[in-house]
């Protein structure tokens, strides 16, 4: 199934070992996950994401500061 941002609600997401070996500890942890966030959205032939800031913020537990 999917949700209503049009995303599977299940499923798994590809990672290429590279970027989790090199790039998570030149980038950060945020950022890697953030990237990893915006994976989940490229499912099938899919090579653009477009969730909105909200949803990601949600989706990784970060709120706006007052």
């Amino acid at each position: 199934g999917e949700n209503k941002n049009g995303s599977p609600n299940t499923g798994f997401t590809i990672i290429h070992k590279d970027f989790i070996k090199n790039w998570t500890k030149i980038i950060g942890t945020g950022p890697t996950m953030l990237y990893f966030q915006l994976l989940s959205y490229c499912y099938g032939h899919k090579k653009h994401a477009w969730p909105s800031v909200g949803t990601l913020g949600k989706r990784m537990g970060v709120t706006k500061n007052p």
